[in-house]
């Protein structure tokens, strides 16, 4: 059973590249019917059929969500390209890797190019690999990039 949940929604995830995009609402009946499929069918052997659906809409839905950049006009990733940029963050959360170095994830707040400050939003990992760092949550961070 559990490979058959696995495969389900590594499918999902597969489809994205050969599916449309689906707006919400036909994201929303869909997955209203395979719900009301899978309540009167709970009992009977074919119950998994509806679960099964909705992982492989759950596994296209998010591909698709991972694949698609934000559309806001200030995110972080707007601002990705061959030129460093220095960044400005607040830590969100800070850890010591295993193997050494630290992994951290901040709210992006600015950025300073050549010309001016312009302020950004979304969240960042950052991974240090050597040296050894104080940084707490809520401090501010900056760094080039």
């Amino acid at each position: 059973m559990p490979v058959l949940l696995l495969a389900a929604y590594a499918t999902g995830i597969v489809m994205v590249r050969f599916v449309a995009p689906w707006n919400i609402s036909g994201l929303s009946v869909t997955t209203i019917f395979l719900f009301l499929a899978w309540a009167l069918l709970r009992h009977s052997p074919w119950s998994t059929l509806p679960l099964l659906g909705m992982l492989l809409l759950a596994g296209l839905t998010n591909a698709n969500h991972a694949l698609n950049r934000p559309v806001q006009r200030q995110h972080i990733s707007s601002f990705a390209n061959s030129q460093p940029i220095a960044v400005e963050a607040r830590v969100v959360f800070a850890e010591r890797r295993s193997l050494g170095g630290y992994r951290l994830v901040a709210d992006a707040l600015r950025v300073f190019d050549k010309s001016a400050a312009k302020k950004t939003s979304g969240k960042i990992l950052l991974h240090i690999e050597q040296g050894e760092s104080r940084v707490r949550p809520g401090q501010i961070i900056r760094w080039r990039s």
